[in-house]
């Protein structure tokens, strides 16, 4: 018995859909836009977050490098003692002490938060790192303890390294012009 295979006829009077319906097209778009608002409302707190990161390595750097000072000066770190002396002059007429001249870093090597001196911060506080060294304070390697800081901007609160070892994260009130160059904790 011979076999037929069935075609398909497309006779004048019936409609061909070659292409999308109206709702597909608007459920696509629908799932797109979700998709983008996603992306775009994480982005930023991520990005931030990455930042907090670079400022905790920044800091973790400076630390080896001030325990590499005290290793060749008796175990004493640069003075700065009172509310912390900056990594860099940042602007016209500087004067004054700031850590990387003092362990000999040259301006353009010398790494400072990325919003130096602006209000990007967390609550629009300043982003700067701060250097504290105890006890004395005319930048010689007369500190027995360092403590440096730097305010974070995906949280509230100062990461810290001592040189004790320790770091963390310090309250947003911390008080660091009464530790004087001593770790919060």
């Amino acid at each position: 018995m011979p076999t037929f295979k069935k075609s398909l006829v497309i006779s004048p009077k019936s409609p061909v859909n070659l292409g999308f319906t109206l709702i597909e097209m608007l459920i696509v778009m629908a799932m797109i836009a979700l998709l983008a608002t996603l992306f775009i409302t994480g982005f930023p707190a991520s990005q931030r977050r990455a930042r907090d990161a670079q400022r905790r390595s920044d800091l973790n750097n400076y630390n080896a490098l001030l325990r590499e000072y005290g290793s060749r000066h008796e175990g004493l770190y640069p003075g700065a003692n009172g509310s912390g002396i900056e990594m860099k002059c940042g602007g016209m007429g500087c004067i004054g002490l700031y850590l990387c001249n003092l362990l000999g870093i040259s301006s353009t090597a010398c790494h400072v938060d990325r919003y130096d001196r602006q209000t990007e911060c967390f609550n629009n506080e300043l982003c700067i790192y701060y250097y504290q060294g105890s006890s004395c304070d005319d930048g010689s390697a007369c500190a027995e303890s360092f403590v440096l800081r730097a305010r974070l901007e995906s949280e509230a609160g100062w990461v810290y390294y001592c040189s004790n070892g320790s770091n963390g994260i310090a309250a947003e009130g911390t008080t660091w012009d009464t530790l004087a160059g001593y770790c919060p904790i």
